[in-house]
C-alpha cells in the first residue's frame, strides 16, 4: 500500500515538473494541462504514453566547398588592321556628245526599202576629183520594185553632210577617176532590175565621217532616208567589179505591151530594122531605123513626138555617136510632109551580148511600138 502511494507521489511530482516545464518553454494554459492530467492520471499509471517523441532533427549537411573558378581563356591577339586600298582618281569627266543638228527628227530605216524601192549601201572610196579636190564616192545598190521604168537619180533624192552641214555640190570626176558606177545612177532600168550605183561628194579630209542620206523623191519625206557614214582616208576603198548585173536573154518588158509598128493621131510609125555599127571610140553601136509615114494636113517632124529608148538585160542605154555616120543619122529633126514617109536612124551603146529591147514612144500617150532585136 505504502508503495503504491509512494508510486502515485512519484508520478504526481514528475507531471509537476513537466508542467513547470511547459509553462517556463512559453506554453499557454498550464492548469487546463495540469486538469487534464488530473483526469487521466488513473488512466495513464500502467500504460504506454500514447505521445511520439520527435524525431531527431538531421544536422545540416555541410555547405559544398565552391567549386574552383577556371582560368579566363587568353584572349586572341587582334588582327592586324588591313591597310586601306588606295582610291581610284576619278576619271575625267567625257565632254558631252555634240548632237548633230542635220541629223534631227529623220528617220534612219535599216532595211532599205524606200516606198517601190530597195537601197543598199556597199562601200565608199576617197579619190581626188577634177579640181583635185579631196572627195568619197558612195556606192549603192537600187533596185526598181515599182510597176514602171525609172532611175536612182529619178526615184531618190540624194544629200550628203559632214560636220553638221549640208554638202551643196558633186564633184566632178569625169578625167581625174571615172567609174561605170557613176553613169549608172541616171540610166532608166525596168521593173524588177538592180543596178549598181554612184554619187561622188567632195569631202574635208580632216574633218569627221561625211554621210549620204537617200530617200524617195515621189514620196516627198526626206526625213526618213537610208544612209551610210565614212570617214576620209587612203585606205577607203571599194571593188565594185565583183557585181555583175543578172542578163536576159528573152526579155519582155517591150513586146508585152506594144506592136512592132501601128497607128498614132495621123501618123503611121513602124520600127523597121537595125544594124551593128562603132562608136568614134570603138565601141559597139547598134542603129535602129523607124519609118514615119505623115497622113495628116500638117507637115511634122520626128523629135516633137518621137522618143526613142534602147534597153539590155533590162537597163536603159545610153546614145552613141558612130564612128561612120549615114544621112538617116540626122533626119530626126527633118520635116515630114503630108503624104511623104521619112526614115530616121538611132544609135545606142551596148553594155553586154543580151538582146536589143527598142522603144519608140509616141506623144505623151503611151503609145508605144518597138521589139526586140538580136545580135547575129
Amino acid at each position: 500500500m505504502e508503495e503504491t502511494i509512494l508510486k502515485k507521489l512519484i508520478v504526481l511530482f514528475l507531471a509537476a515538473v513537466m508542467l513547470l516545464s511547459l509553462a517556463a518553454c512559453g506554453v499557454g494554459d498550464v492548469s487546463s494541462l495540469v486538469e487534464k492530467g488530473k483526469e487521466g492520471i488513473g488512466g495513464i499509471v500502467g500504460k504506454k504514453d500514447d505521445t511520439e517523441t520527435p524525431e531527431p532533427t538531421e544536422a545540416p549537411k555541410p555547405t559544398e566547398a565552391p567549386k574552383p573558378t577556371e582560368a579566363p581563356k587568353p584572349t586572341a591577339a587582334p588582327k592586324p588592321t588591313e591597310a586601306p586600298k588606295p582610291t581610284e582618281a576619278p576619271k575625267p569627266t567625257e565632254a558631252p556628245v555634240k548632237e548633230d543638228p542635220t541629223k534631227a527628227g529623220k528617220t534612219y530605216l535599216t532595211d532599205g526599202v524606200l516606198g517601190d524601192y530597195y537601197v543598199e549601201f556597199v562601200g565608199a572610196e576617197s579619190l581626188l576629183d577634177d579640181d583635185d579636190q579631196p572627195s568619197i564616192r558612195f556606192y549603192f545598190d537600187f533596185t526598181n520594185n515599182s510597176d514602171d521604168d525609172t532611175s536612182a537619180w529619178m526615184a531618190l533624192t540624194a544629200k550628203a553632210f559632214q560636220d553638221g552641214a549640208e554638202i551643196e555640190d558633186y564633184s566632178y570626176v569625169w578625167s581625174s577617176d571615172p567609174c561605170w558606177t557613176d553613169d549608172m545612177r541616171s540610166r532608166t532600168i525596168r521593173p524588177g532590175v538592180t543596178m549598181r550605183c554612184s554619187i561622188v561628194y567632195p569631202v574635208n579630209p580632216d574633218g569627221g565621217p561625211a554621210r549620204l542620206e537617200l530617200s524617195d523623191w515621189w514620196d516627198g519625206d526626206e526625213d526618213t532616208c537610208v544612209m551610210a557614214e565614212y570617214e576620209y582616208s587612203d585606205s577607203l576603198t571599194t571593188d565594185v567589179w565583183d557585181w555583175d548585173w543578172e542578163t536576159y536573154s528573152d526579155p519582155s518588158w517591150t513586146s508585152s505591151k506594144c506592136d512592132w509598128e501601128g497607128k498614132y493621131e495621123d501618123l503611121y510609125v513602124n520600127v523597121d530594122t537595125a544594124e551593128s555599127t562603132e562608136s568614134y571610140g570603138g565601141d559597139e553601136l547598134i542603129r535602129v531605123y523607124i519609118v514615119i509615114t505623115n497622113n495628116g494636113a500638117d507637115p511634122v517632124e520626128a523629135e516633137d513626138f518621137l522618143s526613142v529608148s534602147a534597153f539590155q538585160d533590162g537597163i536603159g542605154l545610153n546614145t552613141g555617136w558612130p564612128d561612120e555616120e549615114v544621112t538617116e543619122d540626122g533626119n530626126d529633126d527633118r520635116e515630114i510632109r503630108t503624104g511623104e514617109s521619112l526614115t530616121v536612124a538611132y544609135c545606142f551603146e551596148l553594155i553586154s551580148d543580151s538582146p536589143i529591147e527598142i522603144e519608140a514612144e509616141c506623144g505623151w500617150d503611151d503609145v508605144f511600138f518597138g521589139g526586140v532585136f538580136r545580135s547575129n
